[in-house]
């Protein structure tokens, strides 16, 4: 009775998720087609040969040995990749308008310094911010920042594609790896010194050990590596919550399905594990707050509540809406929560589905990550320093900026190419989706793929959201359901001979 319960649910779970992913591809394209009329004419070849690749079977046919072909000679890739974001930083090295500017402000006991009383999910970051301050100073702290996102963007494409192929098979992970690369690699997002890519690379690498711990192929190692990463990407940014919850799910389903005892015993290891990764980095945190490293007093913060009223907004993520004293750093709890209560019960009142529709487009219909509607150039300060000047300042850097910020007139072309690798994303997770419910296949694998996904869209539409950059954390189980989906979609990706 309980397995035909449970099944029930998982099934429930399934169509749920899927039909919120075909509301997402619909939003999607439907975004993807107000681009068409502001292409210029590269943009219009890339519109022919997506339509070409979409509707000639010869064509799908080289994709796929062209995917085969760059995961084969992958590190020739990311190096190529790596250039690619050298010249980007180099020439566009800027301090983007926002938490970073607040974060560097504070760093330096500039403006208001309560910002992390306020928001101490920051504080870690801010330690990070503060370390690499008084190590290469200002001049070069927005440039040193930007080099390690991306090499941890790099590291964990490259890492996560090598466990896929372990785990699984090479097309998988030739897939991912191309999608990875296209979607985020290519993105001049990682400009941004914010925590995205931090929570990306700790997202990351807490999908290899859950993968390893899921399938049995665990060691030592991978459960203090789980520990680390799910403790530290908790400091960063607590959605990584919602993979501790699918792989405890997962975990727990798997021992009520089995009765061997060594995978209970494993699965009891990496729920300790969590545990253990949680309560250490949390405590040394605390030790932190009450040091005068950064400036912190408790009882600011604000908590999910404020955050649930201004998924309330109009966007998902109007600040200005929101009551002005809630706003202010230093208004205490007790000034704060009644006016956040207040103002929630008046929203409720009033909200509507199309209200939640809209906030469900502006959250995650855009393939280039809510960079446009972060308008980045509207609110920049380059960064020249003896490295970067002579870079910035040139005609080819110049050029560069009217390609990867919105206000140039080429913008279009990346924009439409990003929103081109988003729904081929989408698509390629609506197959699986469609693969698995048909086949009654609800392997743990998927499970853990499917809860965090859903965890993240639930999240999400229930707090703020207003830009898909909050999907960055989430992009590994994102990607990795789509190329499942491709795989059971498309046959086997052949590797090309030499």
């Amino acid at each position: 009775m309980l397995n035909k319960i449970g099944g029930q649910t998982i099934k429930f779970g399934y169509r749920l998720l899927l039909f919120i992913s075909i509301l997402w591809g619909i939003v999607s394209i439907g975004y993807g087609t107000t681009l068409i009329d502001t292409l210029n004419t590269y943009g219009y070849i890339l519109a022919f040969l997506t339509i070409f690749f979409l509707i000639s079977q010869t064509a799908q046919n080289f994709l796929k040995k062209a995917v085969a072909l760059v995961y084969r000679y992958r590190y020739l890739t990311i190096l190529a990749l790596l250039i690619y974001q050298l010249v980007i930083i180099l020439s566009n090295s800027v301090l983007v308008y926002g938490d970073t500017t607040a974060i560097i402000a504070n760093i330096q006991h500039l403006g208001d310094n309560n910002y992390f009383s306020a928001f101490p999910n920051n504080l870690l970051y801010g330690l990070y911010v503060k370390g690499l301050y008084h190590l290469v100073g200002m001049k070069y702290l927005v440039l040193v920042q930007e080099l390690i996102n991306i090499f941890i963007l790099d590291i964990s494409i490259v890492a996560f594609s090598k466990n896929i192929e372990k785990n699984f098979d090479r097309q998988i992970a030739a897939i991912y790896f191309i999608l990875s690369v296209s979607l985020i690699g290519l993105h001049p997002q990682f400009l941004s010194t914010y925590t995205d890519y931090w929570s990306y690379f700790t997202a990351t690498f807490v999908c290899i050990t859950s993968i390893k711990i899921i399938v049995g192929n665990v060691k030592l190692k991978d459960y203090i590596s789980l520990a680390i990463f799910i403790g530290l990407g908790y400091l960063i940014r607590p959605t990584i919550m919602i993979y501790a919850i699918a792989l405890a799910f997962a975990l727990l389903l798997r021992v009520m399905l089995s009765s061997d005892k060594q995978i209970t015993v494993k699965v009891i290891k990496g729920l300790l594990t969590m545990a253990i990764g949680l309560v250490i980095f949390t405590g040394v945190m605390s030790a932190v707050k009450k040091t005068d490293i950064l400036t912190y007093r408790s009882g600011y913060d604000k908590n999910l509540a404020y955050f649930f009223d201004l998924g309330l907004t109009s966007t998902g993520a109007a600040h200005v809406e929101l009551p002005p004293e809630a706003l202010d750093q230093n208004s205490p709890d007790e000034v704060v929560e009644p006016l956040i209560a207040k103002d929630i019960k008046a929203r409720l009142k009033h909200y509507s589905l199309k209200q939640a529709v809209t906030k469900f487009k502006i959250a995650f219909q855009e393939g280039n990550l809510g960079w446009r509607i972060e308008h980045p150039v509207s609110f920049l300060k380059f960064q020249k320093n003896k490295v970067t000047s002579k870079f910035i300042d040139s005609k080819f850097g110049q050029k560069i900026r009217n390609y990867i910020f919105f206000q140039g007139s080429n913008f279009s072309n990346l924009d439409f190419f990003l929103q081109i690798i988003w729904i081929t994303m989408i698509f390629g997770i609506i197959y699986q989706l469609f693969s698995v419910i048909k086949s009654n296949n609800f392997s743990m694998i998927q499970l853990f793929l499917a809860l965090s996904i859903l965890g993240a869209f639930m999240y999400l539409m229930v707090f703020e959201a207003g830009r898909s950059r909050y999907l960055i954390s989430f992009l590994p189980v994102l990607i990795l359901m789509s190329a499942f989906g491709y795989q059971s979609k498309g046959g086997n990706i052949h590797e090309t001979e030499n």
